[in-house]
This record gives C-alpha cells, sequence and structure tokens, in this order.
C-alpha cells in the first residue's frame, strides 16, 4: 500500500498460450515478490474484448517457499543435459590422449550422468582425420571410442547403458587442409 505500480515487463501471448513466462521477466517477477510487491497480469479475455482481466501474484507467504527454492537451485549441476548432450571432445594429435579442454569437457559428461539415472543411453562416436592409412585410423578410433567409455566405468557408469562406435576417416566434418580442419 502506497507504493506507486511500475511496469516491469511485458508479455505477449496468443490464444491457447502455454503460460511460460520469459526467464528474463520470470526473474523480474521473482524480485518484485521477494520485495513484498504483487506483480499483476492485465490482458483483454480472448473471447470478449470489453472484458479486462487482472490476475495478481501474491507475496503472501512467498519468502519461505522462495529461499527453499533458491535453496533448491543452488544445489543445481550448472549445466544442461543440452549442454552436455552433443560434447565435442579432441585428442592431441595422432593418438587416443584427449586434449586438456576435452577432459574437463568429459568431466562435466561424467558429473551430469551420474546425477541423471534417466539417460537411458550413452553413443560414443569416435573419429581421426584422413592422414595417416585406413586401417590404422579406424584402430585410433575404435580405441578413442573405448578409452571414453571406459572413463565413464571408472566413474561408476553402467557399461550397458553405453555405445561406441569407431568411425576412422569417414564422416568428415571438415576438408582435412589444414591443421585446423583437421582437428
Amino acid at each position: 500500500p502506497g507504493v506507486l505500480s511500475k511496469e516491469i515487463t511485458e508479455l505477449t501471448y496468443q490464444k491457447y498460450f502455454s503460460g511460460e513466462v520469459p526467464r528474463n521477466a520470470a526473474w523480474s517477477m521473482l524480485a518484485e515478490l521477494e520485495s513484498g510487491m504483487q506483480p499483476t497480469f492485465y490482458y483483454a479475455d480472448w473471447y470478449n474484448e470489453s472484458n479486462k482481466i487482472a490476475v495478481g501474484l501474491s507475496a503472501v507467504n512467498f519468502r519461505r517457499q522462495y529461499s527453499e527454492f533458491k535453496s533448491c537451485l543452488s544445489s543445481l549441476l550448472p549445466y544442461s543435459f543440452e549442454d552436455i548432450a552433443f560434447t565435442v571432445l579432441t585428442y592431441e594429435s595422432g593418438g587416443t590422449e584427449l586434449t586438456r579442454y576435452a577432459k574437463s569437457q568429459i568431466a562435466r559428461v561424467q558429473e551430469y550422468l551420474a546425477y541423471d539415472k534417466n539417460v537411458d543411453l550413452v553413443l560414443i562416436d569416435a573419429y581421426t582425420d584422413s592422414y595417416g592409412g585406413r586401417s590404422a585410423n579406424q584402430n585410433v578410433s575404435e580405441q578413442r571410442a573405448d578409452s571414453v567409455k571406459e572413463l565413464f566405468v571408472a566413474s561408476g557408469i553402467r557399461q550397458s547403458r553405453i555405445h561406441t562406435m569407431g568411425h576412422g576417416e569417414r564422416r568428415h566434418v571438415a576438408s582435412n587442409q589444414t591443421i585446423d580442419e583437421r582437428s
């Protein structure tokens, strides 16, 4: 009471909307609720535009629940499935040793898989560049796939959840003419 209302965001929805509020708008509303304000949506009824609708979010008993929510958020991983789903790992030239960056990436995947038991299948596809013999490249790619699988199994991921495939020098994503393209 006594505080003038202010617009914090503008939302646009169509008939049969999902009701999901965009991230930045949601955080703005949460901040307002935390300070005791009551964010309110105003819109015209889709079936009768002369009817104006107002839906207010109450700040009553909000702080305790929001505190629990923030505590829960702080214990979540700082990345999602989408962030690790298509992780690309690189190797030191000509071998099966992962680069330092790739090792940090694989640690994220291992951590995620340890938390999310709903991921039923982990697909590992390994490749090489086109330099060297075809047979040797095929063997290197298979060794690369198996070494990643071993890392996952060693971290407690069930072997039955992991499928590997070595592609050798097939399926290039670049021309292999330069060092950058080969990596």
